[in-house]
């Protein structure tokens, strides 16, 4: 049975993960796919359910409590649930803003420059 509320997005992008209760446990991470509340990431450190994390993708700042924690063969995936969002300021990022922006679909957290 389906439990999730909105559907997946493949993706594939590099990010970086910081422990916001332990700045210094920081590690690269693979973004693989993402939903209109979460993202999921293959990592090669683990990180625990709880564990309040920054995404650091590109130029864009993600914020969220990481809601399920497993090892897939080498790599840890790590579901997380998205509750800010801030978008830099890069061309990428621009056209990201504009996407959201034009989408008739509220996007919780989305904080703008």
């Amino acid at each position: 049975m389906e439990r999730r509320l909105d559907p997946r997005w493949p993706a594939n992008l590099d990010c970086i993960l910081t422990d916001l209760n332990d700045p210094q446990r920081c590690a690269h991470a693979r973004v693989i796919d993402v939903s209109r509340s979460g993202i999921r990431v293959r990592a090669a450190v683990p990180f625990a359910s709880g564990t309040v994390l920054k995404l650091n993708v590109a130029d864009c700042s993600l914020f969220g409590e990481v809601i399920h924690a497993g090892q897939n063969l080498d790599a840890f995936e790590i579901g997380v649930e998205i509750v800010r969002v801030l978008i830099g300021d890069s061309d990428l990022a621009r056209l990201l803003n504009t996407i959201l922006a034009e989408s008739e679909m509220p996007v919780a957290g989305i904080v703008r420059p």
